[in-house]
């Protein structure tokens, strides 16, 4: 085991200075964003809430290293049921259809839609939610028949969720309008 590799086991934590020195390893040692996500896999399932965290506040700051590893993630979301996780997998995915949209192919893009929408309609926490939102939308931009789909379950929803909810729904709506 690595020492950056025994440090996200049993030291990193949701603490920014845990990320932050984390961070400072991760560039000294030039470990791929893909090794990163790989060690989710050993994880348990508190230390693979802080490395799905630590890969969020990565790919934040450092877009580019989300290269070649749009399906790693994209795999790991398809499992998940931890809200911690979701989202951050959503977070990321934001970043993926922000900077990355051209690079990713459709079956990609149909997969992160698939996952939004299952994440948005099966009651996940408004965090979680607002981040599909989000990635529905940009998404909306290349596959049509989004939008639709998106404005129902934002006129079905929107009067039962919470405030956060509700603003991003809106911000969603007026530029559709």
């Amino acid at each position: 085991m690595s020492t950056f590799e025994h440090f996200l086991f049993h030291q990193l934590t949701f603490a920014l200075s845990t990320r932050n020195k984390a961070k400072e390893m991760y560039f000294e040692q030039h470990i791929s964003i893909l090794d990163v996500i790989e060690t989710v896999h050993k994880a348990t399932p508190q230390q693979k809430c802080y490395i799905l965290c630590f890969c969020d506040t990565i790919t934040r700051e450092y877009p580019s290293e989300l290269n070649n590893a749009y399906k790693a993630i994209i795999d790991i979301a398809k499992d998940e049921t931890h809200e911690s996780n979701k989202r951050s997998i959503t977070n990321i995915f934001i970043t993926l259809l922000k900077k990355h949209f051209t690079k990713l192919n459709s079956l990609e893009k149909e997969e992160i839609t698939n996952i939004c929408f299952q994440w948005l309609i099966d009651n996940s926490l408004v965090a979680t939610q607002s981040n599909c939102l989000t990635c529905l939308d940009l998404l909306s931009k290349e596959i049509d028949w989004i939008n639709e789909e998106l404005e129902q379950i934002i006129d079905k929803m929107y009067y039962t969720k919470s405030v956060a909810f509700q603003s991003r729904a809106m911000k969603i709506l007026k530029k559709r309008r």
